[in-house]
């Protein structure tokens, strides 16, 4: 089975966002990061939640424009870079959600069979 995505693509797909995960749960109080990989109808989906410190993410829509950042001055490329890698692929597509507490990105990947 292949997925419609290069490895190499989806492998700093993940680390930016396990490193977003990793610097947002360290600043909250709960500090938890949860990482699920599932199979279902022909997609590989991939969850990363985290908590985060309350007020750190405004909106979801600006976190994805080039130089934004809720950690501060000279950061803000990484979920920029994702959704430039994304747009490459048509069977790749990216949930954000997030609450008063978890941050998750969602990551479906068709299968091909």
């Amino acid at each position: 089975e292949e997925i419609d995505i290069k490895m190499y693509d989806l492998t700093r797909i993940l680390g930016i966002f396990l490193d977003n995960a990793i610097e947002a749960a360290a600043g909250s109080q709960e500090r938890k990061i949860n990482l699920t990989i599932n199979e279902r109808n022909n997609q590989l989906i991939i969850e990363i939640s985290n908590t985060y410190k309350e007020g750190q993410i405004e909106t979801i829509e600006k976190l994805f424009e080039k130089g934004i950042s809720s950690k501060g001055k000279n950061r803000g490329l990484g979920l920029y870079k994702v959704k430039e890698i994304i747009k490459k692929y048509s069977g790749v597509e990216l949930k954000t959600t997030k609450n008063t507490k978890i941050f998750m990105q969602k990551l479906i990947i068709q299968k091909h069979m």
